[in-house]
This record gives C-alpha cells, structure tokens and sequence, in this order.
C-alpha cells in the first residue's frame, strides 16, 4: 500500500474503529467475550436496515 492510499483510507479505518468502541460501550454494557460478535452483527445489521428504509418504519 502506497503512502497516498494510506492516508486515504487511515481516517475511514480509525472511524470504524471508533464507532464499533461507541457502540460495544454506550449500548452493550454487559457484553461478554463470547456473545460479542452476535451483539455486533445484529446492531450491523439493524443500522444498515433502518438507514436504508427508514421511510417504512413505524
């Protein structure tokens, strides 16, 4: 990876990181090690959802 791809994708990476840690600490307080990644997959999946049909939520 060049320098110019580096600094490119460098900001996205560290704001995914940052909006996983925002959603594992605000919102799963509990969370255990194993039932970590099915917390993250489902909170994944309803965002992508809602923000692409928001329109037919109640």
């Amino acid at each position: 990876m060049s320098s110019e791809q580096a600094k490119q994708w460098s900001p996205k990476i560290h704001l995914i990181i940052a909006n996983l840690k925002r959603l594992v600490l605000g919102t799963f307080r509990g969370v255990s090690g194993p039932h970590l990644q099915d917390y993250t997959d489902d909170e994944f999946v309803y965002c992508f959802n809602r923000r692409y049909r928001e329109a037919q939520l109640p």
